[in-house]
């Protein structure tokens, strides 16, 4: 059973940490420390989506039955698989939609639902009985290593495909949860990268470009989204650069493992210019154009900072003067102290991959590596700066201040 007074048990057994290990990655003791973070934020969000259900099954309006099943699924889950459900990006943005409306409005609540209902499955897939029935008889069946957005659960069947040493295991629940059946297939190379093979593995879910989380943010910073986005072309892509990362700078690649869970292809931005970003409300998605591996890697460590981050915001105070604005070199303009925490933290994480990726990538590429790591290099100085001339730091603000300067002095010696 998990219920908030579970939850609340669970952060009692916490022992306090001290912020500055989550702004640079160095060691096992700081990816501890950000896996700490992860879930303090879990029982955050496990918490308020806890809060959601009851009040929607309080209401006996139209979304009593579902938010019924919703929360009678979540209730009997162990903690630990509740809290790595509650931290989905799918689901963190649901709780923020449904708070925005006071819970009075949870129209897309199929959608909560088909994510609880599956639950840890890496794909996703919405099926009929007919097709089900093919893969249980053995049939050939080709799943891309992407989410695909269930729109609605009533009279469907879900499908998850769980990978694990003794094979894909493909379960199959109904719209009410029950569970229908579940068949074993047996691994292929996952080399196989051709429409009619298997797919290359991924440590992330890749989203179909189709997928509803990218349609919903293609007006944040009006990116082109990419016809190939589900293909294995980007799943390689991106893992090359996890592969890359951990050869370069291990602890950031295991920092990435916990704070990034979900990516999706993005075309070129304005000009056709590389483009990654990721969204408070979408905890643990980094939506990103393709490119080079280095480069995939360093996004990756930047995104990861920015989601790191957004659970600092939500669980502690950094300053008493958040509001108040100073300028930010990364932007050219002047922001409120939390984006310009926002920005050091991510491009320190960014220049630090970069400086330490010099001595792996071509001759030809390392002018234009080293010419972004002394531009930004400077900005970093400058914005901490700024920082430290505006900010009215809270305990846990001075804690983030000292890894600031630390992982800044850090970054210093590798630059050179």
């Amino acid at each position: 059973m998990t219920t908030i007074a579970d939850v609340s048990r669970d952060a009692a057994r916490d022992v306090p940490g001290d912020l500055s290990s989550l702004v640079l990655p160095d060691g096992p003791e700081d990816v501890a420390m950000i896996q700490g973070l992860n879930r303090t934020a879990a029982r955050q969000y496990l918490v308020r989506l806890l809060r959601l259900l009851r009040k929607l099954v309080g209401s006996r309006g139209h979304f009593f039955k579902g938010a019924r099943l919703a929360l009678a699924v979540l209730e009997e889950a162990d903690l630990d698989y509740a809290l790595r459900l509650a931290l989905r990006p799918d689901i963190t943005a649901w709780i923020w939609r449904a708070e925005a409306a006071d819970a009075k409005d949870a129209s897309d609540l199929d959608r909560l639902l088909a994510a609880l209902l599956v639950g840890d499955a890496l794909y996703l897939k919405v099926v009929s009985e007919a097709a089900l029935d093919s893969v249980a008889k053995g049939s050939a069946v080709v799943l891309w290593p992407q989410r695909v957005r269930i729109l609605g659960v009533g009279g469907q069947i879900l499908v998850g495909v769980h990978d694990d040493s003794a094979g894909m295991g493909v379960s199959a629940r109904s719209a009410d949860g029950s569970c229908l059946e579940t068949v074993v297939v047996s691994r292929v190379s996952s080399g196989m990268v051709g429409p009619e093979g298997v797919p290359p593995t991924s440590d992330f879910v890749v989203l179909d470009p189709r997928d509803q989380v990218i349609e919903e943010l293609a007006g944040y910073e009006d990116p082109m989204v990419s016809a190939d986005a589900g293909q294995p072309g980007f799943v390689v892509g991106m893992q090359t650069a996890v592969d890359f990362l951990d050869n370069v700078w291990p602890a950031g690649a295991r920092a990435v493992r916990v704070d990034v869970q979900a990516v999706g292809r993005l075309g070129g931005h304005w000009g056709g210019k590389p483009l990654n970003f990721s969204v408070h409300g979408y905890r643990g998605l980094v939506l990103s154009s393709l490119r080079r591996p280095y480069k995939l890697a360093q996004t990756l460590v930047h995104e990861a900072g920015h989601n790191r981050f957004s659970h600092v915001t939500d669980c502690y105070q950094t300053s008493y003067n958040g509001d108040v604005e100073s300028f930010s070199p990364f932007v050219g303009t002047r922001r409120p102290i939390n984006h310009l925490l926002h920005g050091i933290i991510s491009f320190v994480n960014d220049v630090c991959c970069a400086a330490r990726s010099r001595t792996f990538v071509p001759e030809s590429e390392k002018p234009g590596l080293n010419d972004y790591i002394e531009v930004h290099w400077g900005r970093l100085q400058e914005c901490q700066r700024n920082l430290r001339a505006t900010i009215n730091p809270t305990m846990h603000g001075e804690q983030l201040l000292a890894g600031i300067d630390r992982a800044v002095d850090l970054v210093g010696d590798l630059v050179g």
